[in-house]
């Protein structure tokens, strides 16, 4: 499983419903794909819808693995429409995964989300 397939899975278990946003583009001179993601920094986009007194939420979501999430963080801050998604109201999730557990004991992966 990828790690946006985990982050899927685990944003429609926290009752979001989404979508994938990020491109992989095959350019004819490239024999590796492109991938470009939507504004420059989201790979899902992800709504929280409103419910009762609680208000709803628009966020795109960046992921990738925990111990690259300080570039990731770094990179976004470095991109304009990053702010202007966000003075839209829009908020921007940072996944990170990794496997984690005891020492001996099974692994399984484990999410480190910031909000951005």
């Amino acid at each position: 499983m990828t790690p946006s397939a985990r982050s899927t899975a685990y944003l429609r278990k926290h009752g979001y419903i989404v979508c994938r946003v990020e491109q992989r583009l095959h350019m004819p001179a490239s024999p590796f794909p492109i991938t470009k993601d939507a504004f420059g920094f989201g790979d899902l986009l992800a709504a929280l819808p409103a419910e009762g007194e609680v208000e709803g939420e628009i966020a795109l979501v960046q992921v990738t693995s925990s111990g690259n999430m300080r570039a990731r963080q770094a990179k976004i801050a470095m991109e304009p429409l990053a702010m202007k998604w966000k003075g839209a109201g829009g908020v921007i999730l940072l996944h990170g995964w990794s496997k984690k557990g005891p020492r001996g004991k099974r692994k399984v992966w484990t999410l480190k989300e910031e909000v951005l």
